[in-house]
């Protein structure tokens, strides 16, 4: 479902980044790289496509320029909000039928 909603290569690492975003808010790369349970070059890949399809937005920490940020785009949390939607329709229909859902 999630795939008609957002781009096809956005896969499972990158679908668990973006969530994480969501739940969480803005976090460092590294935390990114911990929530999708990948190695970190694989997650810094998901990270700069996810960047690249404007889902997310990285931004250098000001006080350490070790961090960089990132943080869900208005487009990545609406993409985000109408695949977990499709979701709960699904199952709700899934479980309830089509006249219940």
């Amino acid at each position: 479902m999630r795939m008609a909603i957002l781009p096809e290569d956005v896969g499972g690492p990158g679908w668990d980044i973006l969530i994480d975003l969501f739940l969480n808010g803005a976090s460092i790369t590294k935390q990114a790289c911990i929530a999708a349970d990948i190695p970190a070059t694989t997650a810094l890949r998901y990270i700069a496509y996810l960047e690249q399809q404007f889902l997310i937005a990285r931004k250098p920490d000001p006080n350490d320029s070790r961090k960089v940020w990132i943080n869900l785009t208005k487009l990545g949390r609406q993409k985000v909000e109408a695949a977990l939607d499709a979701k709960r329709t699904l199952l709700e229909t899934a479980l309830l039928g089509p006249d219940c859902a």
